[in-house]
Order: C-alpha cells, then sequence, then structure tokens
C-alpha cells in the first residue's frame, strides 16, 4: 500500500494517524497480543493480577482509511479550540 495513505485506527477511547504500512503492522501486534487486567479486591486483600487470551478484534475499535485530502485539511486545521 502507498504510505501516503493514511489510516485511522482507535484502540480505546483514542482515535490515531498514521499510515496504511503503520496501521496494519500494529494490527498484526494486536491481534497476537495477551490481555493483561488486575482486578481489586478489597481492603486488606490482596489484588489478582490475569493474563489471558484477548477476544478477536477487541482491542480495535476502528480502522478506516481515509483520503489524502481528508488527512491535508485536518492537519491543517490542527488541533481544537477547548470550549
Amino acid at each position: 500500500m502507498n504510505d501516503k495513505v493514511k489510516a485511522i485506527v482507535q484502540v480505546g477511547y483514542t482515535k490515531y494517524v498514521m499510515g496504511t504500512q503503520q496501521a496494519l503492522t500494529l494490527l498484526e501486534l494486536l491481534a497476537e497480543a495477551e490481555v493483561y487486567e488486575a482486578k481489586y479486591r478489597g481492603s486488606g486483600a490482596d489484588n489478582t493480577h490475569h493474563i489471558y487470551p484477548q477476544d478477536t478484534n477487541q482491542a480495535i475499535n476502528e480502522f478506516k482509511v481515509i483520503p489524502t485530502a481528508f488527512y491535508q485539511m485536518a492537519k491543517l486545521a490542527g488541533k481544537p479550540e477547548k470550549d
């Protein structure tokens, strides 16, 4: 794929913009990753720690290829001001 073409990848609640090749690499890496979770068991009890296989594609909420013109326009607009 052409690295000038960009993709939006959402992981959790954050969206990232990167080249399509980088996005595919990220997807491949995350597909092989395991999930880590710590569980709080209340005061006085030891926390438990868990590592287990993930549900397929659960980590990636969105993967979308965007046109170059859209990328350039959004890049030009920069970071939005707080209301």
